[in-house]
C-alpha cells in the first residue's frame, strides 16, 4: 500500500486520508481453526471477514453482508 508524507513526516496509508470502504470476505467453512488462521491473514492486509458454519449460514450471510468474494470448503 502506497504512504504519503505530511509536513511533520508522519505516514498515512492511502486509506486513512480518505475514507475507503474496506473490501469483505465471507468463508463458508466448518473447522474453526480454518476460520481463526484465515481471518488473521485476512485481518492483517486490511479486510473485513465474517463467517458461515455451513452452505445454509453463507446464504444468509452472503444475503445480509454482501461481501467482495466468499471463499468456500467444498
Amino acid at each position: 500500500m502506497k504512504t504519503f508524507d505530511n509536513q511533520n513526516d508522519k505516514n498515512f496509508t492511502s486509506s486513512e486520508l480518505k475514507s475507503e470502504p474496506r473490501s469483505k470476505i465471507l468463508l463458508a467453512d466448518d473447522e474453526e481453526n480454518i476460520k481463526v488462521l484465515v481471518e488473521v491473514l485476512v485481518s492483517k492486509k486490511g479486510y473485513e471477514f465474517c463467517y458461515a458454519d455451513n452452505g445454509e449460514e453463507a446464504l444468509v450471510m452472503y444475503e445480509r453482508e454482501q461481501p467482495d468474494l466468499v471463499i468456500l470448503d467444498v
